[in-house]
């Protein structure tokens, strides 16, 4: 099952590969007695003779559920349990992971839905937004009977392509710690720490698309994902990432300064005027909303980091512009002008509501 997730194609694609479940009949194979999370009492086979590569493993619970430990063989009884260890594997940077686990029920075994839900657990731990390129994951399984009870176990195998490094990350984290610490305080206001991260995001990079590497990832001058926000904070501000970097890098600062915070997946449409025709491009984007004093409000720093060429008789050159038209927006005005903003529930299920009046406008964009 290969699960990845693009902002540019704002579509999710799955492949599933089952191995087929056979059966084993082993009434008079060894049997140990063990405790369940729920403590209830189960006879479960030793020894499986109808594949050996089962032989040998030792499948007793080991306490109640969610203080289950990790057991030699990365054997669970339940499926929860394995999503949790997938979790905690996830959160380590693991390349690959290999789970089994027990269960009395045939639909335990883990499917499109478990893995969407394992992604967004990830996505939602503080530090770790995005972090998963992709997941090529092949289940499988048998069923044996053993003293009259059926018994399923499942096999998961993980290949995971992750963002960034472990190592990126830790770097990132510790240069978000350091730049809040030297740039916000307790006195400033919701709307003081707001500017402060929306003008050092703006000023401190340029947006791009990077190159193409040979395995297809794109990164930028310095090599590292323009997708992550390590594509910023880790290097210089010539060098810069895509509006998921931006939007990645707001979100962390201003959860880490205390503000509330949320990261909005959509698409932008440009608007132009062809003859006596308009006009759309659809491009896949991502921006925020942040709460001050209260009220939810859209912020889009990528959108307020535009670059305008000068033409001057010596030739042209890049202006970079720190603007504030994207600056604590309503929907309303998100949904207007040259650049529409479009967005939806089934991408963004827990989106808060957005105040209806725009902040107040306080500021002139700069060159």
């Amino acid at each position: 099952m290969k699960v990845g997730k693009n902002i540019k194609k704002a579509c999710q694609l799955l492949f599933v590969s089952f191995v087929i479940f056979g059966v084993s009949t082993d009434s008079n194979a060894n049997t140990k007695v063990c405790k369940t999370g729920d403590n209830s009492r189960v006879e479960v086979s030793k020894k499986y003779s109808s594949d050996s590569r089962l032989e040998g493993f030792e499948i007793c619970g080991l306490g109640k559920r969610g203080h289950l430990k990790e057991r030699s063989n990365n054997i669970f009884i339940g499926k929860q349990d394995a999503i949790d260890y997938i979790k905690n594997r996830l959160l380590n940077f693991d390349k690959s992971i290999k789970v089994s686990y027990e269960s009395g029920n045939e639909g335990d075994r883990l499917n499109k839905h478990d893995i969407e839900a394992i992604r967004n657990s990830i996505n939602k731990t503080p530090g770790m937004y995005r972090i998963l390129e992709s997941l090529d994951i092949k289940t499988g399984g048998r069923y044996f009977v053993t003293n009259g009870k059926t018994l399923y176990r499942f096999r998961v195998d993980i290949d995971v392509d992750y963002r960034i490094t472990k190592k990126q990350r830790q770097q990132y984290l510790q240069k978000v710690d350091e730049w809040v610490l030297k740039n916000i305080n307790k006195s400033m206001s919701d709307e003081e720490k707001v500017k402060t991260i929306h003008d050092w995001v703006v000023n401190n990079s340029v947006y791009t698309l990077g190159n193409i590497t040979k395995s297809g990832v794109n990164v930028n001058k310095k090599g590292i994902n323009v997708y992550s926000p390590e594509a910023i904070m880790l290097t210089s501000k010539t060098d810069g990432g895509t509006c998921e970097a931006y939007a990645g890098l707001f979100y962390d600062l201003a959860k880490k300064s205390g503000l509330e915070v949320y990261n909005v997946i959509g698409n932008t449409k440009s608007k132009k005027n062809i003859g006596n025709e308009i006009k759309y491009k659809k491009v896949g984007h991502i921006w925020n909303l942040v709460k001050v004093n209260g009220r939810w409000y859209h912020i889009d720093v990528t959108m307020d980091d535009p670059v305008y060429i000068i033409v001057s008789n010596s030739g042209e050159y890049r202006k970079n512009v720190l603007s504030y038209d994207y600056y604590l927006k309503t929907d309303s005005f998100m949904k207007q002008g040259n650049l529409i903003h479009e967005w939806n529930k089934v991408d963004n299920p827990n989106m808060p509501n957005v105040s209806n009046k725009n902040y107040p406008q306080k500021y002139k964009n700069t060159m």
